[in-house]
């Protein structure tokens, strides 16, 4: 849980100010993995405050410290503490049962999807972990990157596929590629770096 800045309480108390009813209600979101394919998260809610919790004045630096204090108490319970290396506490954290009669079925998709979407993800993936990996904008910049250049990977594959081969072809794409990877996340496993 990284500490909290005076930005949140100000915008909370600006909100009391002007008259607008806002419940804050802290919201934990936790990660088994921060910078791998695949990831298992857990959300986790707090207890809601509004200003009758608080202090009743306005933004000063008592009332900021006192919003702060009650958003980390909450956030504390939310947020797991356990280090990035402990594998072991992650697997008990974010185990997810799967089914394993069914993703032995799923490996050769899998593999197939994993290496026609690698001209995709691995330069992005490169590019990032260089630039912020330990910025903390890491995943929501490759999350975003992909809903953004997905749809255009997929449709330059389908203008490839109908030169070459036809207008019938030009649908596999949109239809046979989110099903491979989606294959490729069932069968790898949640911890691995690959």
């Amino acid at each position: 849980l990284r500490s909290l800045k005076k930005g949140t309480a100000r915008l909370a108390f600006s909100a009391w100010e002007e008259g607008i009813d806002l419940t804050v209600l802290p919201v934990g979101i936790n990660y088994s993995s921060f910078d791998t394919i695949g990831k298992n998260i857990h959300v986790n809610f707090g207890n809601p405050f509004t200003w009758k919790d608080l202090d009743h004045a306005p933004a000063n630096g008592h009332s900021i410290l006192a919003f702060n204090a009650i958003l980390k108490k909450e956030m504390t319970a939310l947020v797991y503490d356990m280090a990035s290396d402990d594998h072991a506490a992650l697997q008990q954290t974010f185990r997810n049962p799967s089914n394993s009669s069914i993703s032995k079925w799923l490996h050769i998709p899998a593999f197939i999807g994993k290496y026609l979407h690698a001209p995709l993800y691995l330069p992005l993936q490169s590019f990032f972990k260089k630039r912020f990996l330990h910025t903390g904008f890491y995943d929501s910049l490759m999350i975003a990157s992909l809903m953004l250049l997905y749809p255009i990977y997929l449709f330059l594959i389908a203008i490839l596929l109908w030169l070459c081969f036809g207008i019938i072809y030009a649908a596999i794409p949109f239809l046979l590629f989110p099903l491979l990877a989606w294959c490729f996340i069932k069968v790898k496993h949640p911890f691995s770096r690959k």
